[in-house]
């Protein structure tokens, strides 16, 4: 376990998932991140303009077949003509990523991350791509993001200003979303989620 005092003001933070890889400090709000099993702290960052949502990091409740979910984090990713957010869901197992866009919800399953050493050029809308474990899938959107705000207790190290090349892609019924980032490639499936069968505590 990583020591959990934060490096700037020294309190201890306590109730950290053994998933968790970036914070806020509850305490004076740098954001820390954990690197060679430390945290470092930066900056804080400014908050986030306050949009409309069913979620907010701290708030807890149960879905119909009794799994317990808490929101734990956010980063919010802007595309040039929009933003969205993803929440990281804690749950009874280990979390999963939760995408809100134009108040959609959708759960993103994760198939696999993977090397990525191929021409980003030659992802094209229309075109057809193979992922190992998944097969041919039809790109339906590629876009360039970056990731312009976050908060709460995320499983990555984040950063403001990280940029990624997001692509999405349809398989049948099925839809999939890959980033690409620094040479890896992560595919999940989208599910779509439905935020109203939620009880909130």
């Amino acid at each position: 376990m990583p020591n959990l005092n934060c490096p700037s003001c020294g309190v201890e933070i306590e109730n950290v998932s053994v998933h968790i890889r970036s914070l806020d400090c509850p305490y004076c709000g740098n954001w820390l991140r954990l690197t060679n099993r430390l945290w470092s702290a930066h900056r804080p960052q400014t908050s986030m303009s306050n949009i409309p949502s069913f979620l907010s990091v701290g708030r807890s409740g149960h879905l119909p077949d009794g799994e317990s979910v808490r929101v734990a984090g956010r980063i919010r990713f802007s595309y040039g003509s929009g933003i969205w957010d993803e929440w990281w869901i804690e749950n009874d197992a280990d979390g999963y990523w939760l995408e809100e866009d134009d108040g959609q919800y959708y759960r993103h399953a994760l198939v696999q991350g993977l090397p990525w050493g191929a021409d980003t050029d030659a992802l094209q809308v229309g075109r057809t791509l193979d992922v190992e474990g998944v097969g041919s899938l039809f790109i339906t959107e590629k876009y360039h993001t970056e990731v312009v705000g976050f908060e709460g207790m995320l499983p990555v190290a984040v950063e403001r200003g990280e940029k990624l090349l997001c692509v999405d892609g349809r398989q049948g019924e099925r839809e999939f979303s890959l980033e690409i980032q620094e040479g890896a490639l992560t595919v999940t499936e989208a599910h779509e989620f439905r935020i109203y069968s939620v009880k909130w505590s």
